[in-house]
């Protein structure tokens, strides 16, 4: 078994913000504990908590932590359209009625083009507020600290431009996203009718203070990319498959329109 590594450095010192062994150590550990496949099904999941608690509760082998801020690689992210014909509250890990796993064209029912779908128009959700029935929903997959698989965290409609022009403005510097470490914090906010909840408040983490442009002080370094690089290969199958359950949201801010 290759020794794990930690893949960035801070001022000369292990910055320890994501380990994880070679891509053939990868495959290896899944042969070993996951009887060689990755069921994606079975990744730990994180979403916005509810009722504005500005803490994410994060899995861990001693149960679920509150943190303030997580950090990580983000390794894929992928915006889904899901379509719940009863309320998400009423069932248990329920999979959605529809998906569009490329927000574009749902499959399931009712199915078809997202972009007339009466469900994913606004005011079409079911109490008759602002939202919609169909829920847009971004999944990011963050490989944090100490860990060799990635979290999925599950962003709700109301975050979703927050991230992108996170990701905008990493792009406008010439970074990819998964070249930078990112984090995400949260801000306690209210909809319309007083409620509250949290908003995302993504950031990019300088590791090198010394480096003379902005991107050079948040970029991974050239072998720390081609580490990710390796295991992004050996990982994007099986994140592609991710469903979206029905415990991966809440309501409580959905008549809030995402911007």
């Amino acid at each position: 078994m290759s020794e794990t590594k930690a893949v960035a450095k801070t001022n000369g010192k292990d910055a320890a913000l994501a380990a994880f062994p070679a891509g053939a150590a990868i495959k290896e550990l899944i042969n070993d504990n996951m009887d060689g496949v990755l069921d994606v099904s079975n990744l730990d999941r994180i979403k916005v908590p509810s009722g504005g608690m500005a803490a994410w509760m994060v899995p861990t082998l001693d149960g679920e932590e509150p943190v303030k801020e997580l950090e990580g690689i983000i390794i894929y992210k992928q915006l889904q359209n899901v379509y719940w014909a009863t309320p998400v509250t009423s069932g248990a890990g329920n999979p959605p009625d529809c998906v569009a796993r490329d927000a574009m064209r749902g499959v399931g029912d009712p199915g078809g083009d997202c972009m007339t779908c009466p469900y994913n128009q606004f005011g079409s959700d079911a109490d008759g507020g602002r939202g919609k029935a169909c829920k847009n929903i971004m999944i990011i997959y963050l490989l944090e600290q100490g860990k060799i698989l990635p979290t999925a965290v599950f962003i709700p409609p109301t975050s979703i431009p927050a991230l992108k022009k996170h990701f905008a403005r990493i792009t406008s510097a010439g970074i990819a996203y998964y070249n930078v470490i990112t984090k995400l914090g949260l801000e306690k906010t209210k909809n319309a009718d007083g409620i509250e909840y949290c908003k995302v408040v993504p950031t990019t983490k300088t590791i090198n203070d010394g480096a003379p442009t902005a991107a050079q002080r948040v970029c991974l370094p050239p072998d720390v990319a081609a580490r990710i690089a390796e295991y992004r290969a050996a990982i994007m199958p099986a994140l592609q498959a991710v469903e979206i359950r029905s415990t991966d949201y809440y309501e409580v801010e959905g008549d809030a329109p995402a911007e």
